[in-house]
């Protein structure tokens, strides 16, 4: 969790965890997996999860709550006094509180978070040209290691004329999936890959990826082959002068 300010020494940033325990700046180094960092206009915390092992059940999955308050000014003098060695530092924070003591102090808050399970898909034409197969495939990794159970994979199909349809994966190993749709008129195909189930943990799950496949007109296809035979002409030495 990532909170962009021009002074954020002034702030007070606390996490609430799904369980109602709150995690403050004190706590980075003195629990493992929590580490708070402050910045001359950002402060973040990142965490492994479970971020308290003493509750691993109440520091993981669940909703988690940032709150965000002003310092109390002798905390934010306390802090000051330490940095006084760093005068270029110290003489920008002074600058900046004078700015901010009769306005609002601006922030955002970003939150970025990556799971243990991931879908990759991809897919492979077997030509550009009306009628060629697209052939699909996605595979599921948790923890980078083929998902054990079974999933619902699909993809939401568009084809370049609007028409929309449901296209249904089978499984072909652990993990991996795939399916093959063909191509019946030139344009783009949108294929929304989706993947729901459940991880090892018991825990539902969703993940989607936006593939796209370009089929070109047999027309300009023939044009392009007559043009690229008499360039190769044109450029063959052995050929008439």
């Amino acid at each position: 969790m990532v909170v962009l300010c021009p002074i954020p020494v002034t702030l007070d940033f606390r996490l609430k965890t799904p369980s109602g325990q709150i995690i403050t700046p004190a706590m980075s180094g003195v629990e493992p997996n929590v580490r708070y960092v402050m910045g001359q206009e950002v402060c973040y915390y990142r965490l492994m999860l479970p971020a308290l092992p003493s509750n691993p059940a109440g520091s993981h999955r669940g909703t988690w709550t940032a709150f965000l308050h002003l310092r109390k000014p002798s905390e934010i003098l306390a802090d000051l006094r330490k940095m006084r060695d760093d005068k270029v530092n110290f003489a920008e924070i002074i600058r900046k509180l004078r700015e901010f003591a009769e306005k609002a102090v601006p922030y955002n808050l970003t939150v970025h978070s990556y799971s243990n399970l991931t879908m990759d898909a991809a897919l492979r034409q077997d030509g550009f040209a009306p009628g060629a197969a697209v052939h699909l495939t996605a595979n599921l990794w948790e923890y980078r290691l083929p998902l054990r159970n079974t999933a619902h994979v699909w993809a939401d199909v568009r084809e370049p004329n609007g028409a929309s349809a449901t296209l249904t994966f089978s499984k072909t190993g652990p993990g991996a999936y795939a399916a093959d749709w063909p191509t019946s008129r030139p344009g783009v195909y949108k294929f929304v890959v989706r993947a729901e189930g459940y991880t090892s943990g018991n825990t539902h799950f969703m993940r989607e990826k936006v593939l796209t496949a370009g089929v070109a007109p047999r027309q300009r296809r023939q044009r392009y082959r007559c043009a690229h035979s008499a360039l190769l002409q044109s450029a063959d030495p052995s050929g008439p002068e």
